[in-house]
């Protein structure tokens, strides 16, 4: 199942909630709303930056749309920023962070930090102890972003790529 955690602005104040799918058709709508833009700002991600994602898009969204946990930041009605996650390994306690994006109107607003926060929430609530993800070597924005909210270097994972965990 996959639960959206929907930080939604109404004109005056935030409203968080969480939905799942299985519940009434206007939740089942706002998913696929929701799941609509989050293509979209992939795709538009993937073609500013080809290295984004580095393999089939469309394969790739699919897997997270069907295995993924995603926690979204919506202002009236458009996405402007998720991350997907999975929180699902039980042997090790670790969760992992597969993708943010932010729009990029509101990148350096905090919404980024917002994010990560909302996953090591809903980490620790569950008992993990640990999140991890992968970050490209010459992506030193995302690399020194990670390391400011604790996120240590463990090892390289391919080429390009370090693994960064934090644990809590």
């Amino acid at each position: 199942m996959i639960t959206m955690l929907l930080n939604v602005f109404d004109g005056k104040r935030p409203i968080r909630f969480v939905v799942g799918l299985g519940k009434a058709l206007r939740i089942l709508l706002l998913h696929t709303v929701m799941y609509r833009q989050i293509r979209e700002l992939v795709l538009a991600q993937q073609a500013a930056d080809p290295a984004f994602i580095g393999r089939d898009v469309e394969k790739y969204l699919d897997k997270l749309f069907d295995k993924a946990e995603f926690i979204v930041h919506a202002n009236k009605g458009q996405c402007q920023g998720f991350v997907a996650y999975y929180c699902n390994d039980y042997a090790t306690l670790i969760a992992y962070i597969t993708l943010i994006l932010v729009t990029p109107a509101c990148r350096n607003s905090g919404l980024g930090s917002w994010l990560v926060d909302c996953v090591i929430q809903q980490a620790r609530k569950r008992g993990f102890t640990a999140c991890q993800l992968e970050v490209h070597s010459d992506n030193e924005n995302a690399l020194s972003f990670y390391e400011k909210h604790g996120f240590r270097h463990i090892r390289d994972t391919g080429e390009k790529t370090h693994l960064m965990q934090l644990e809590f």
